[in-house]
């Protein structure tokens, strides 16, 4: 596997996203199965998240923001507590403006991180129809083909992964490599559009199974469709990761919410004295949360456990092309049916 300075192409601050092991791949999201989603449901799961609290990615964040806005009430408390004072009405007013901003965010944030999540079921179904169509195709007519072709739905999951995330060119080197041959490695890594190179080899695949007549006409426009589908969800995945929301709704969030937030300390403090100061922390530290939650969610793919992901694809086609012969044994073995329904 590629060092962890390596694997990303560009370091940025705050990256919280983990090289890839045996348990998890993703900071945010990992891959869920039955024991996590007992643990996720249990009674005592309000105890656990307070006291996992400090160790919180968007406490880390949404930090220094919350420290800022508590020191700011703290200097009204101590220099200006009742000359520089503020009615509560405008904040009442103005509210739900905010909290209408904010839903606003989170749910349209939401909706992009659950689309790049079906999408990614879509790209799981299309990979195993396609490893089991190649497989029940090619295994007797061309078996060098079809162990090709099985390699590079492997391939492609693990490119896809890393063009979605921006890992760099080393890291996926590296684990393009241990899957495919050195030449078609170099093609792909040669290549502008990565992803499509390997939707691209794969289709001279089928394409050159088709010429040699080892599979029929059928077959091979069924592979090509499984192929087409996988080209859509990739450009659906890439529409997401090119268009953001537009940027006027994220300037304009944060500037209310900031100005909101800078002002009601001068509300705050006449009434409340020196208890403004916790009092604000914990309002800031909850509502500029739910901010940042909505940034995170906004880029899904570096939340989303797609390298989870494709290794569940690469475990479902090595397992497809492992127990082939046994079940075309067992097929042939098998006494015909007879009778009527």
């Amino acid at each position: 596997a590629a060092p962890a300075a390596a694997r990303r192409a560009v370091a940025r601050m705050g990256d919280d996203l983990v090289v890839p092991t045996a348990a998890n791949t993703a900071a945010h999201s990992p891959a869920f199965f039955q024991p996590d989603w007992a643990r996720h449901r249990e009674h005592l799961r309000f105890v656990r998240h307070f006291a996992t609290w400090g160790s919180s990615k968007i406490l880390r964040f949404v930090l220094p923001t919350v420290l800022f806005l508590t020191a700011e009430t703290a200097a009204i408390h101590a220099w200006a507590p009742a000359t520089m004072s503020l009615p509560l009405t405008p904040f009442t007013l103005t509210s739900f403006a905010m909290a209408m901003l904010l839903v606003f965010r989170t749910n349209t944030s939401y909706a992009r991180w659950w689309e790049a999540r079906i999408l990614w079921g879509g790209t799981v179904n299309a990979c195993r129809s396609l490893a089991r169509e190649t497989i029940c195709g090619l295994y007797k007519t061309s078996p060098t083909l079809c162990q090709r072709g099985l390699r590079l739905i492997t391939a492609y999951v693990h490119v896809l992964a890393a063009h979605l995330q921006g890992l760099s060119d080393s890291y996926l080197r590296g684990v393009l490599e241990q899957k495919i041959e050195p030449a078609e490695v170099d093609a792909i890594m040669a290549s502008g559009h990565k992803p499509g190179a390997a939707l691209c080899a794969m289709s001279h695949v089928i394409r050159k199974a088709q010429e040699r007549g080892e599979i029929d006409n059928i077959t091979h426009l069924y592979l090509a469709e499984r192929l087409h589908n996988l080209t859509d969800t990739m450009g659906a995945c890439e529409r997401i990761l090119r268009t953001p929301m537009p940027l006027s709704v994220t300037r304009h969030t944060s500037r209310f919410m900031m100005l909101w937030l800078s002002g009601l300390p001068f509300a705050l403090v006449p009434q409340l004295g020196a208890v403004a100061i916790p009092v604000m922390a914990v309002v800031s530290l909850l509502i500029v949360s739910i901010d940042e939650i909505g940034v995170n969610l906004e880029e899904p793919f570096r939340r989303l456990p797609l390298i989870d992901i494709a290794n569940v694809i690469e475990a479902s086609v090595n397992g497809y092309n492992r127990e082939t012969a046994d079940m075309a044994l067992v097929m042939e073995q098998a006494p015909a049916k007879t009778g009527a329904w």
